[in-house]
């Protein structure tokens, strides 16, 4: 069994913002699926088979800053490890459209990711960062995070959710390692952005 959790905010008032990338990553993993998303452990939680693996996508509905208490209640109940785990959110560290992936880390600031890594009590777990960055004064990063995309971005951000569901896919099929060296590399999401 691998969890696979995107992080967002659950309110309407939400979907299509910055922050809410992760849940919008896990809706693409499911769709196409026989799976839909039942409430568990204070998230909505779809399982569904991919790549041939069990797969658990979860959306937290604790809101962003306490989503490591969805994500343990996940854990536990499913009785997962830290290596089963992969968080997919919102970077604004990262220029927009660029993914990063990697094994272990900090937070980077990323409220959601300082809630799983204290109620984990561990750095040891995947993360793929997506890149929505801001240019300027990062002053008022909560009014930008949970902004919508502007008008540019939106005509790009379905290549960037297809890349993302290509690299989970990747994880899935051929382990982080190999994903990390595969997309990592400026070059292979500019192309797509191109």
């Amino acid at each position: 069994m691998y969890l696979i959790s995107g992080l967002g905010n659950p309110h309407s008032k939400f979907v299509g913002t910055r922050h809410n990338v992760g849940f919008m990553v896990a809706d693409r993993l499911v769709t196409g699926t026989e799976g839909k998303f039942e409430s568990i452990c204070q998230s909505l939680v779809s399982k569904i088979r991919r790549c041939k693996r069990k797969v658990l996508i979860a959306k937290p509905q604790t809101y962003m800053n306490h989503s490591g208490t969805a994500i343990r209640a996940l854990m536990d109940w499913h009785s997962l490890e830290h290596s089963e785990l992969l968080v997919i959110y919102d970077d604004v560290d990262i220029p927009f459209g660029r993914i990063r992936l990697r094994e272990r880390g900090g937070s980077g600031g990323h409220k959601g990711m300082n809630s799983i890594i204290a109620a984990l009590g561990s750095k040891e777990f995947a993360r793929l960062r997506i890149g929505i960055g801001k240019s300027g004064p990062k002053s008022d990063l909560s009014s930008f995070v949970l902004d919508e995309f502007d008008q540019k971005e939106r005509k790009l951000l379905n290549t960037i959710l297809d890349s993302v569901v290509e690299i989970v896919d990747s994880i899935l099929l051929h382990g982080m390692g190999k994903s990390m060296t595969n997309y990592n590399k400026l070059e292979t999401i500019n192309l797509r952005l191109n």
